[in-house]
């Protein structure tokens, strides 16, 4: 392909390009989550927060499928909007029937259950001890996060850091994260923290200090690889366990009476 052949190429491509982005960007604002169906059987519904990203991927698909055809860059596009969709994807789920119960805020696998203080950001006068359950999100997981609880958001605190490996211990302490302080329906203090990890670099979190929310509405995203830890009152029974995996908003991890 000569200069000006690929220059009309890239004229036309890019018209095509802004008309996708256009109507995705459009189709973002109305839906959330969205749903992004392959035929009648398939029917993926996606976060607020990846829906932008994922038509943006799909405008790239494009363009590099008009100037190069279905080669080797634009399979490989395809394949890469195809993990994008199954990152961003925020599937409904079912809370448990039971009464008196934590969900588990998010998917993943349980690194550890330890005792442990509030967050020190958090400049909290409670020196109370609390039952810290540390979750590790790979890539592959689902990062959308839920409100494990009843209750009145307190306290929000972001934090910046780096971004080492999330499943690192020393993440808690160095990474990029936003602490989440709750008062539960019950009067107890609960506390979630996003943690940002190596591939993760932005934490979303929805809620507003005030806000009166429900368990298992959604609260926030980590994109791309995270941890999240859980702080519950000492007196609570961890249902759990490390090394289990979780399922977020449908996994009972604590209860009380």
């Amino acid at each position: 392909m000569n200069k000006k052949d690929l220059k009309k190429c890239l004229v036309k491509a890019k018209g095509q390009a802004g008309k996708v982005a256009k109507k995705a960007f459009s189709i973002a604002k109305k839906f959330n989550p969205c749903s992004i169906k392959f035929g009648q059987c398939v029917d993926i519904k996606i976060s607020k927060h990846g829906v932008k990203i994922i038509y943006f991927v799909i405008a790239v698909c494009f363009i590099s499928l008009i100037c190069t055809g279905l080669g080797f860059l634009t399979t490989t596009l395809l394949f890469f909007l195809m993990l994008t969709i199954w990152f961003f994807r925020d599937p409904e789920r079912v809370l448990p029937d039971k009464k008196n119960v934590v969900v588990s805020p998010c998917d993943g696998l349980i690194l550890k259950i330890e005792t442990a203080s509030l967050p020190e950001e958090l400049n909290s006068d409670d020196s109370s001890e609390y039952t810290k359950i540390s979750t590790f999100m790979n890539v592959t997981d689902m990062h959308v996060q839920r409100i494990p609880v009843d209750g009145t958001i307190k306290q929000i605190e972001y934090i910046k850091g780096t971004f080492i490996n999330a499943s690192f211990d020393k993440a808690s302490k160095d990474n990029e994260r936003n602490l989440v302080l709750m008062e539960a329906k019950n009067g107890d203090t609960i506390c979630i923290v996003q943690i940002a990890g190596f591939v993760a670099r932005r934490i979303v979190c929805d809620v507003k200090k005030d806000e009166v929310c429900k368990v298992g509405e959604r609260y926030g995203m980590i994109k791309f690889g995270s941890r999240i830890e859980l702080y519950i009152p000492k007196r609570y029974k961890v249902e759990v366990l490390a090394g289990q995996r979780l399922v977020c908003g449908e996994t009972v991890v604590a209860s009380w009476k």
